[in-house]
């Protein structure tokens, strides 16, 4: 399992993560043909099982696949934001809920908001179209902000974390919080 690199000012990245699921592949591979060399960030993808595509998703030079790793917090924590590229599947994508815990902006399609629509707008950029993120990925990069945003996390703490679930279910239950 592989490390995250020291982040430096040159090494900036977008990131993908998923582990390798009809989704998630096909996803990351549409992003690759149609979106990764047209833009000025590098992306890295992070998720158990995509070490045997490297050959075909770094093809461009312009993506890393580092594959499975022991924990995902570096990698989050390192991202400028993160890429969710998700054309099928069904519920709410984890992914997006992980990005929000760590405080990271979300460029994705309308499937990866599935279950967002409330926050979508607040927590990142929703495209349709390889020009569409191309647009959105130079937009989010053009702007020198922290890696953390704090409103993000807060969003997640107060709708997606566990705590918010467990007073959810206490308040179906009708028992005190």
């Amino acid at each position: 399992t592989a490390a995250p690199a020291k982040q430096s000012a040159v090494e900036r990245y977008v990131l993908f993560v998923g582990g390798v699921f009809y989704a998630n592949l096909a996803g990351i591979k549409w992003f690759v043909d149609n979106v990764a060399s047209r833009i000025q960030v590098k992306v890295i993808v992070v998720g158990r099982g995509f070490e045997q595509y490297k050959a075909e998703l770094e093809r461009n030079g312009n993506v890393e696949v580092v594959g499975t790793v022991d924990s995902m917090a570096q990698w989050y924590l390192n991202a400028e934001f993160v890429i969710a590229p998700i054309f099928g599947g069904s519920g709410m994508k984890t992914k997006v809920a992980e990005a929000l815990m760590f405080g990271k902006k979300i460029i994705g399609t309308p499937e990866a908001f599935s279950g967002y629509e409330s926050v979508t707008k607040r927590v990142g950029c929703v495209c349709e179209d390889a020009g569409q993120f191309e647009t959105a990925i130079e937009a989010v990069s053009a702007i020198d902000n922290a890696r953390f945003d704090a409103d993000l996390r807060n969003i997640y703490e107060k709708n997606y974390s566990i705590d918010a679930a467990r007073k959810r279910l206490l308040d179906i239950m009708g028992e005190p919080l």
